[in-house]
């Protein structure tokens, strides 16, 4: 489990639970105590985590990778344009999802392969926001359109948006997908499984 908690001070910093073990994340580069951690890829002998920081250097957001085994922080800088970076999740194959803002605080979200970035914008989008990937290179994206909150799946292999409506729903925000075919679908508070065909 990854999270992000506050201290007595109002700091933010990230954290890895794993079993009883707490460690503490504080990107080296962050202004004082501004971490977060959002996304982890686990697999045997390996942790991998995705976040951000505020750069102490800019104060803008700065994604990062965490390699908890070798105890480093990798940036993730964001596509060319980009002003504020996060890091939202890594799958088991290292690609990286996240979100950015250019030079009129818009946001957009990206795919990161390698050092590749493919830009994700909902087609008639406001502003694209990614919040969760899964194994099988499909991405949940909630969207504003101009007078809502929709949501899509994104196909990292066939590059094709799908619309995720749910009946009489005013918004809606996908936040999480799994590998088994299912993704989280929050409607103003309800959560519930839906296929994904």
């Amino acid at each position: 489990m990854v999270g992000t908690y506050w201290d007595n001070s109002s700091q933010s910093h990230g954290f890895i639970l794993a079993g009883k073990k707490l460690t503490r994340l504080d990107d080296p580069k962050a202004s004082k105590d501004t971490t977060s951690a959002s996304g982890v890829d686990s697999n045997p002998g390996s942790v991998f985590v995705v976040g951000a920081y505020t750069s102490s250097k800019t104060a803008h957001s700065a994604g990062f990778v965490y390699d908890a085994a070798k105890k480093t922080y990798t940036d993730i800088p964001g596509p060319s344009g980009a002003m504020k970076v996060y890091g939202v999740a890594r799958n088991d194959s290292g690609v990286i999802v996240g979100q950015y803002t250019d030079s009129s605080n818009v946001f957009h979200s990206f795919v990161l392969i390698g050092k590749t970035y493919t830009i994700l914008n909902v087609p008639h989008a406001k502003a694209t926001y990614a919040l969760g990937m899964n194994n099988r290179n499909k991405v949940v994206l909630t969207w504003e359109s101009a007078t809502s909150f929709e949501s899509s799946l994104y196909d990292i292999k066939t590059k094709k948006y799908k619309t995720i409506s749910y009946p009489n729903s005013q918004d809606s925000n996908a936040t999480g997908i799994s590998d088994a075919k299912f993704y989280w679908f929050d409607v103003r508070g309800s959560r519930l499984p839906r296929g994904d065909q």
